[in-house]
């Protein structure tokens, strides 16, 4: 995998070329309006809430704050579903505009595409594709529980034991880690597979000895969205640092955060993330989709250079 070339492949087209494709411009249209739906349904609910909060202070102040935040959750529910929804779609498009065939969008395979993550993550904890290292979890967890018990009674023993479970404990984290990013791309594959299980098999192929070049990617990506976040949220931040030096702030360091909340001005200044959210989230599938798309060439490329090698022997 030419590192170099890959990047500059995906910065071309997550970045700018996708916009050609009038299917994803589209959906990011679509993903755009949904995202200000949403957020006009918050400040809706922010003025209702403000309101009821300055006619009912202090009495049911914390019931209205609860409410508050299980209203947003569950607001943010059907948007997130919706939002899953043209994930698939997104990813669907990418690989059949890269010529290659996707699995029809069903119920059941909305449900698998939902699931994935989830999946993905037992799989890693769980270690099922490298199951002899599920040993060292349990044995830190065992070690660490003894030490626990063992420290009341012998200290010097139980320490050890403790920091032996815990350096343990931290290697399992860092195979679970490992195992994540060859997983990683099981959610883009279960578009293409359709299956499960073929979909985890073919993101631990692909991505077979490609972990480092998989890191840097990612790296470089996030660097450039969280360079794009924090450009659109300078006059947010520059905003809520100013409220938080001005006295009144300072005596209520406590309530600040609860204030910014209800504040009109920090609000209004929220509206471009809401306004770039759909496009930053278009960039990551494009990222994750044209990394597989990458990863799976080379992987072609690399059996039909192996059967050409084994008719060449074959022949002489």
């Amino acid at each position: 995998m030419d590192l170099g070339k890959s990047i500059n492949e995906i910065f071309k087209f997550s970045l700018i070329d996708f916009l050609k494709i009038k299917k994803l411009k589209k959906y990011l249209i679509i993903i755009t309006i949904i995202y200000l739906i949403f957020f006009l349904g918050y400040l809706g609910l922010i003025n209702y809430f403000s309101t009821s909060i300055i006619e009912n202070q202090p009495i049911d102040f914390i019931q209205t704050i609860v409410n508050f935040v299980l209203l947003i959750i569950i607001i943010s529910m059907p948007i997130s579903l919706i939002i899953v929804f043209f994930e698939y779609k997104i990813t669907q498009e990418i690989l059949n505009t890269k010529k290659i065939k996707t699995k029809k969008l069903d119920l059941i395979q909305y449900i698998k595409f939902l699931l994935m993550p989830l999946i993905i993550f037992l799989t890693a904890s769980l270690s099922l594709f490298k199951i002899k290292f599920l040993l060292i979890g349990i044995i830190s967890i065992a070690v660490l529980s003894i030490g626990i018990f063992t420290i009341l009674t012998n200290l010097a023993l139980g320490s050890i034991l403790i920091l032996i479970g815990f350096l343990m404990g931290l290697l399992y984290f860092a195979i679970i880690s490992y195992q994540l990013i060859r997983l990683s791309l099981s959610q883009i594959s279960i578009v293409q597979t359709g299956e499960i299980k073929k979909a985890l098999n073919e993101s631990w192929n692909i991505t077979k000895n490609n972990i480092l070049n998989i890191i840097v990617i990612q790296v470089v990506f996030f660097t450039i969205i969280y360079v794009i976040t924090l450009i659109f949220t300078m006059p947010l931040t520059a905003y809520s640092t100013l409220t938080a030096i001005t006295p009144p702030a300072i005596e209520q360091a406590e309530t600040l955060g609860l204030n910014l909340m209800f504040d009109p001005t920090y609000n209004l200044l929220m509206t471009p993330l809401y306004l770039i959210a759909g496009y930053l989230l278009i960039i990551q599938l494009n990222v994750t989709t044209m990394l597989y798309l990458i990863l799976n060439n080379n992987k072609t490329h690399f059996i039909k250079k192996s059967t050409k090698k084994i008719k060449k022997k074959i022949i002489s």
